[in-house]
């Protein structure tokens, strides 16, 4: 902008310089003009003074020879009066020649041929009287003496337009080269912050030219419709292609699919010019097929119109800070997870320590009151009540030590193997050990297994089974006939297996809170201790599953276990189930 001001400023000057210069030419041209036709008029009316001076004196010799003539008419006389008169007509005809272009002058000259006439015509000599000849020489005098103040005026006049004219071409003369000394200064200031302007330029191009080709970062110009112009060599080491094949491709070719719009929306906004650079995550197609994650960022260079002209674009490869912070985004999930186990492992811990101290606590004191009991006692049928009494107080301890040592174990044990599992197998074989529970009880099963198998402990899962339809069985409506519905089903990336009854149900209200605790019974006069249902939660979370729980009184119970889905080995899927009964 400032160099294309500057050269119409100087295109302007050159033009003024050029009109004042051509106008004082002109002027100039025009006072030489009037000079030499004012010099030409000096010339002319000398000669004209000097032909009539000349006529003057060849009117007088005229005249004198016509007096003589008059008075002594010989033929000597004659031819000097022809002779006079002769030269006088020539010279009046002269004068008239040489004032044809001037009508002042050339009625002088008239007046003048018409007095000489008068004075040597063929009139008497008493008409030529010394009056009309003082007043004929007075006329003539007068003539000359006009022509004489004419003659001094044009040279006064001449001289005049000759110093105007001598002044004005040196002031001319002065002002042009006034002018062109500073319009070529100017150029020649104009050519050196042009050479200076270049080698600045020059020098820039070249450190840019460094900055860009050997800088750490992808660097690459861009045009405004997408396509690479030029890019430097991190670029291509980044993304695997060549200089070439970029340059034959726009950014969107190698962009990822999801990040693409993202990135046309800002290159609106930043055409609006709504921002004036935009910065952000996104991911290019490596030409091996992988993805590269770069911070990007562009901003715009726009013509002198302002239209879009091109991009310049920075491109850092952050695909190895996105994999670190994923990798320490897993590591801090799987902290968390693990902090929450090991809360979660930590309560139970001190929920089965209270365990412990309460269900041991009881057994073992009575058995060291019974052997105290024992001692003192004398009689035979005393000391064998008393042992019936050790004997049942130790078998109930023993049966508690036995629950506590399985749950211990299952808590404890972080490296369980998980089997191939065809659910109908582990129905079948609980079904077989519960046999004689369903006949008795006229029970009815009905199963629908559309997930059909599932990767978990063997063990485990025929203990989950026993339990929850032991429980089925064993609290069993005493007004309907039991019915016992069993689900599996495959839900994204779970497997969900229900277990329904139609018998007396759980108060949820009022016994929810410890479902799942440790010997807790919620019916009297049913043989339960109150372990299957804490031994089957412990079971199923330390495969990484969860059971739920749905109860209303006299409305039956429903039992979900959500385990994750694992596609199990193709040979379980080759085991034969037996029917149920």
């Amino acid at each position: 902008m400032e160099n294309t001001r500057f050269y119409k400023l100087l295109t302007g000057g050159f033009i003024v310089v050029l009109s004042l210069a051509g106008l004082l030419t002109w002027y100039s041209c025009r006072t030489l003009t009037v000079m030499e036709n004012a010099q030409e008029w000096v010339r002319h009316t000398f000669i004209v003074i000097k032909q009539a001076n000349e006529a003057n004196a060849s009117l007088l010799n005229a005249e004198s020879s016509r007096l003589q003539l008059t008075i002594s008419n010989t033929p000597l006389r004659r031819r000097i009066f022809d002779d006079d008169t002769k030269q006088l007509a020539a010279q009046i005809r002269d004068l008239k020649q040489i004032t044809s272009d001037n009508p002042l002058q050339q009625r002088r000259i008239d007046s003048l041929a018409k007095y000489a006439d008068l004075a040597i015509g063929d009139m008497n000599t008493a008409g030529i009287t010394d009056h009309y000849k003082e007043a004929t020489t007075g006329w003539l005098k007068r003539i000359i003496s006009s022509e004489e103040l004419l003659l001094a005026s044009r040279e006064a006049q001449s001289e005049r337009s000759g110093l105007i004219a001598r002044i004005v071409i040196s002031g001319s003369a002065a002002v042009c080269f006034a002018f062109l000394a500073i319009f070529f200064g100017l150029i020649w200031r104009t050519f050196k912050a042009k050479r200076v302007a270049l080698e600045q330029l020059a020098s820039s191009e070249g450190k840019f030219h460094s900055a860009f080709e050997y800088s750490g970062t992808g660097m690459a110009i861009v045009s405004a419709e997408g396509k690479w112009m030029n890019i430097n060599s991190r670029v291509s080491e980044m993304l695997g292609y060549s200089k070439q094949q970029l340059l034959n491709m726009t950014f969107q070719d190698i962009t990822h699919p999801d990040d693409l719009n993202a990135d046309l929306a800002l290159l609106k906004r930043l055409h609006s010019g709504e921002i004036n650079m935009y910065q952000m995550e996104k991911r290019y197609i490596h030409q091996d097929g992988y993805f590269v994650w770069a911070m990007l960022t562009v901003s715009l260079i726009r013509h002198a119109d302002g239209a879009p002209d091109f991009h310049i674009a920075q491109i850092a490869d952050i695909t190895e800070y996105k994999n670190l912070l994923e990798e320490l985004q897993l590591k801090n999930e799987a902290l968390s997870t693990t902090s929450d186990q090991l809360n979660k492992e930590v309560q139970q811990l001190h929920d089965f320590n209270g365990i412990v101290a309460h269900n041991l606590r009881g057994p073992s004191a009575a058995i060291v009151n019974i052997v105290e009991l024992l001692k003192a006692e004398t009689t035979e049928a005393g000391k064998k009540e008393l042992l019936d009494l050790v004997d049942s107080s130790a078998r109930a301890l023993n049966s508690t030590l036995k629950d506590l040592m399985e749950l211990l174990e299952i808590r404890l044990n972080r490296n369980i193997v998980k089997d191939p599992c065809e659910i109908k197998d582990v129905m079948w074989r609980t079904t077989q050990l519960l046999q004689a529970e369903i006949v008795k009880s006229n029970a009815e099963i009905m199963v629908n297994f559309e997930a059909p198998r599932v990767n978990f402990p063997k063990a485990y899962l025929e203990s989950v089974f026993y339990n929850l339809i032991s429980n089925s069985l064993k609290y069993q409506s005493k007004t309907r006939k039991p019915v016992i519905r069993i689900h599996s089903r495959a839900e994204a990336d779970k497997i969900r297996i229900t277990f329904e009854d139609n018998g007396i149900g759980i108060d949820m209200e009022k016994n929810g809170k410890d479902m799942f605790k440790f010997s807790k019974v919620f019916h009297k006069g049913y043989d339960s201790k109150g372990v299957g249902l804490y031994i089957t939660k412990n079971q199923v979370e330390a495969c990484g599953g969860t059971i739920t729980v749905e109860s209303q009184p006299d409305a039956g119970t429903q039992f979900t276990i959500t385990l994750p889905y694992s596609e199990p080995s193709s040979a379980s899927s080759q085991v034969k189930t037996p029917a149920l009964v």
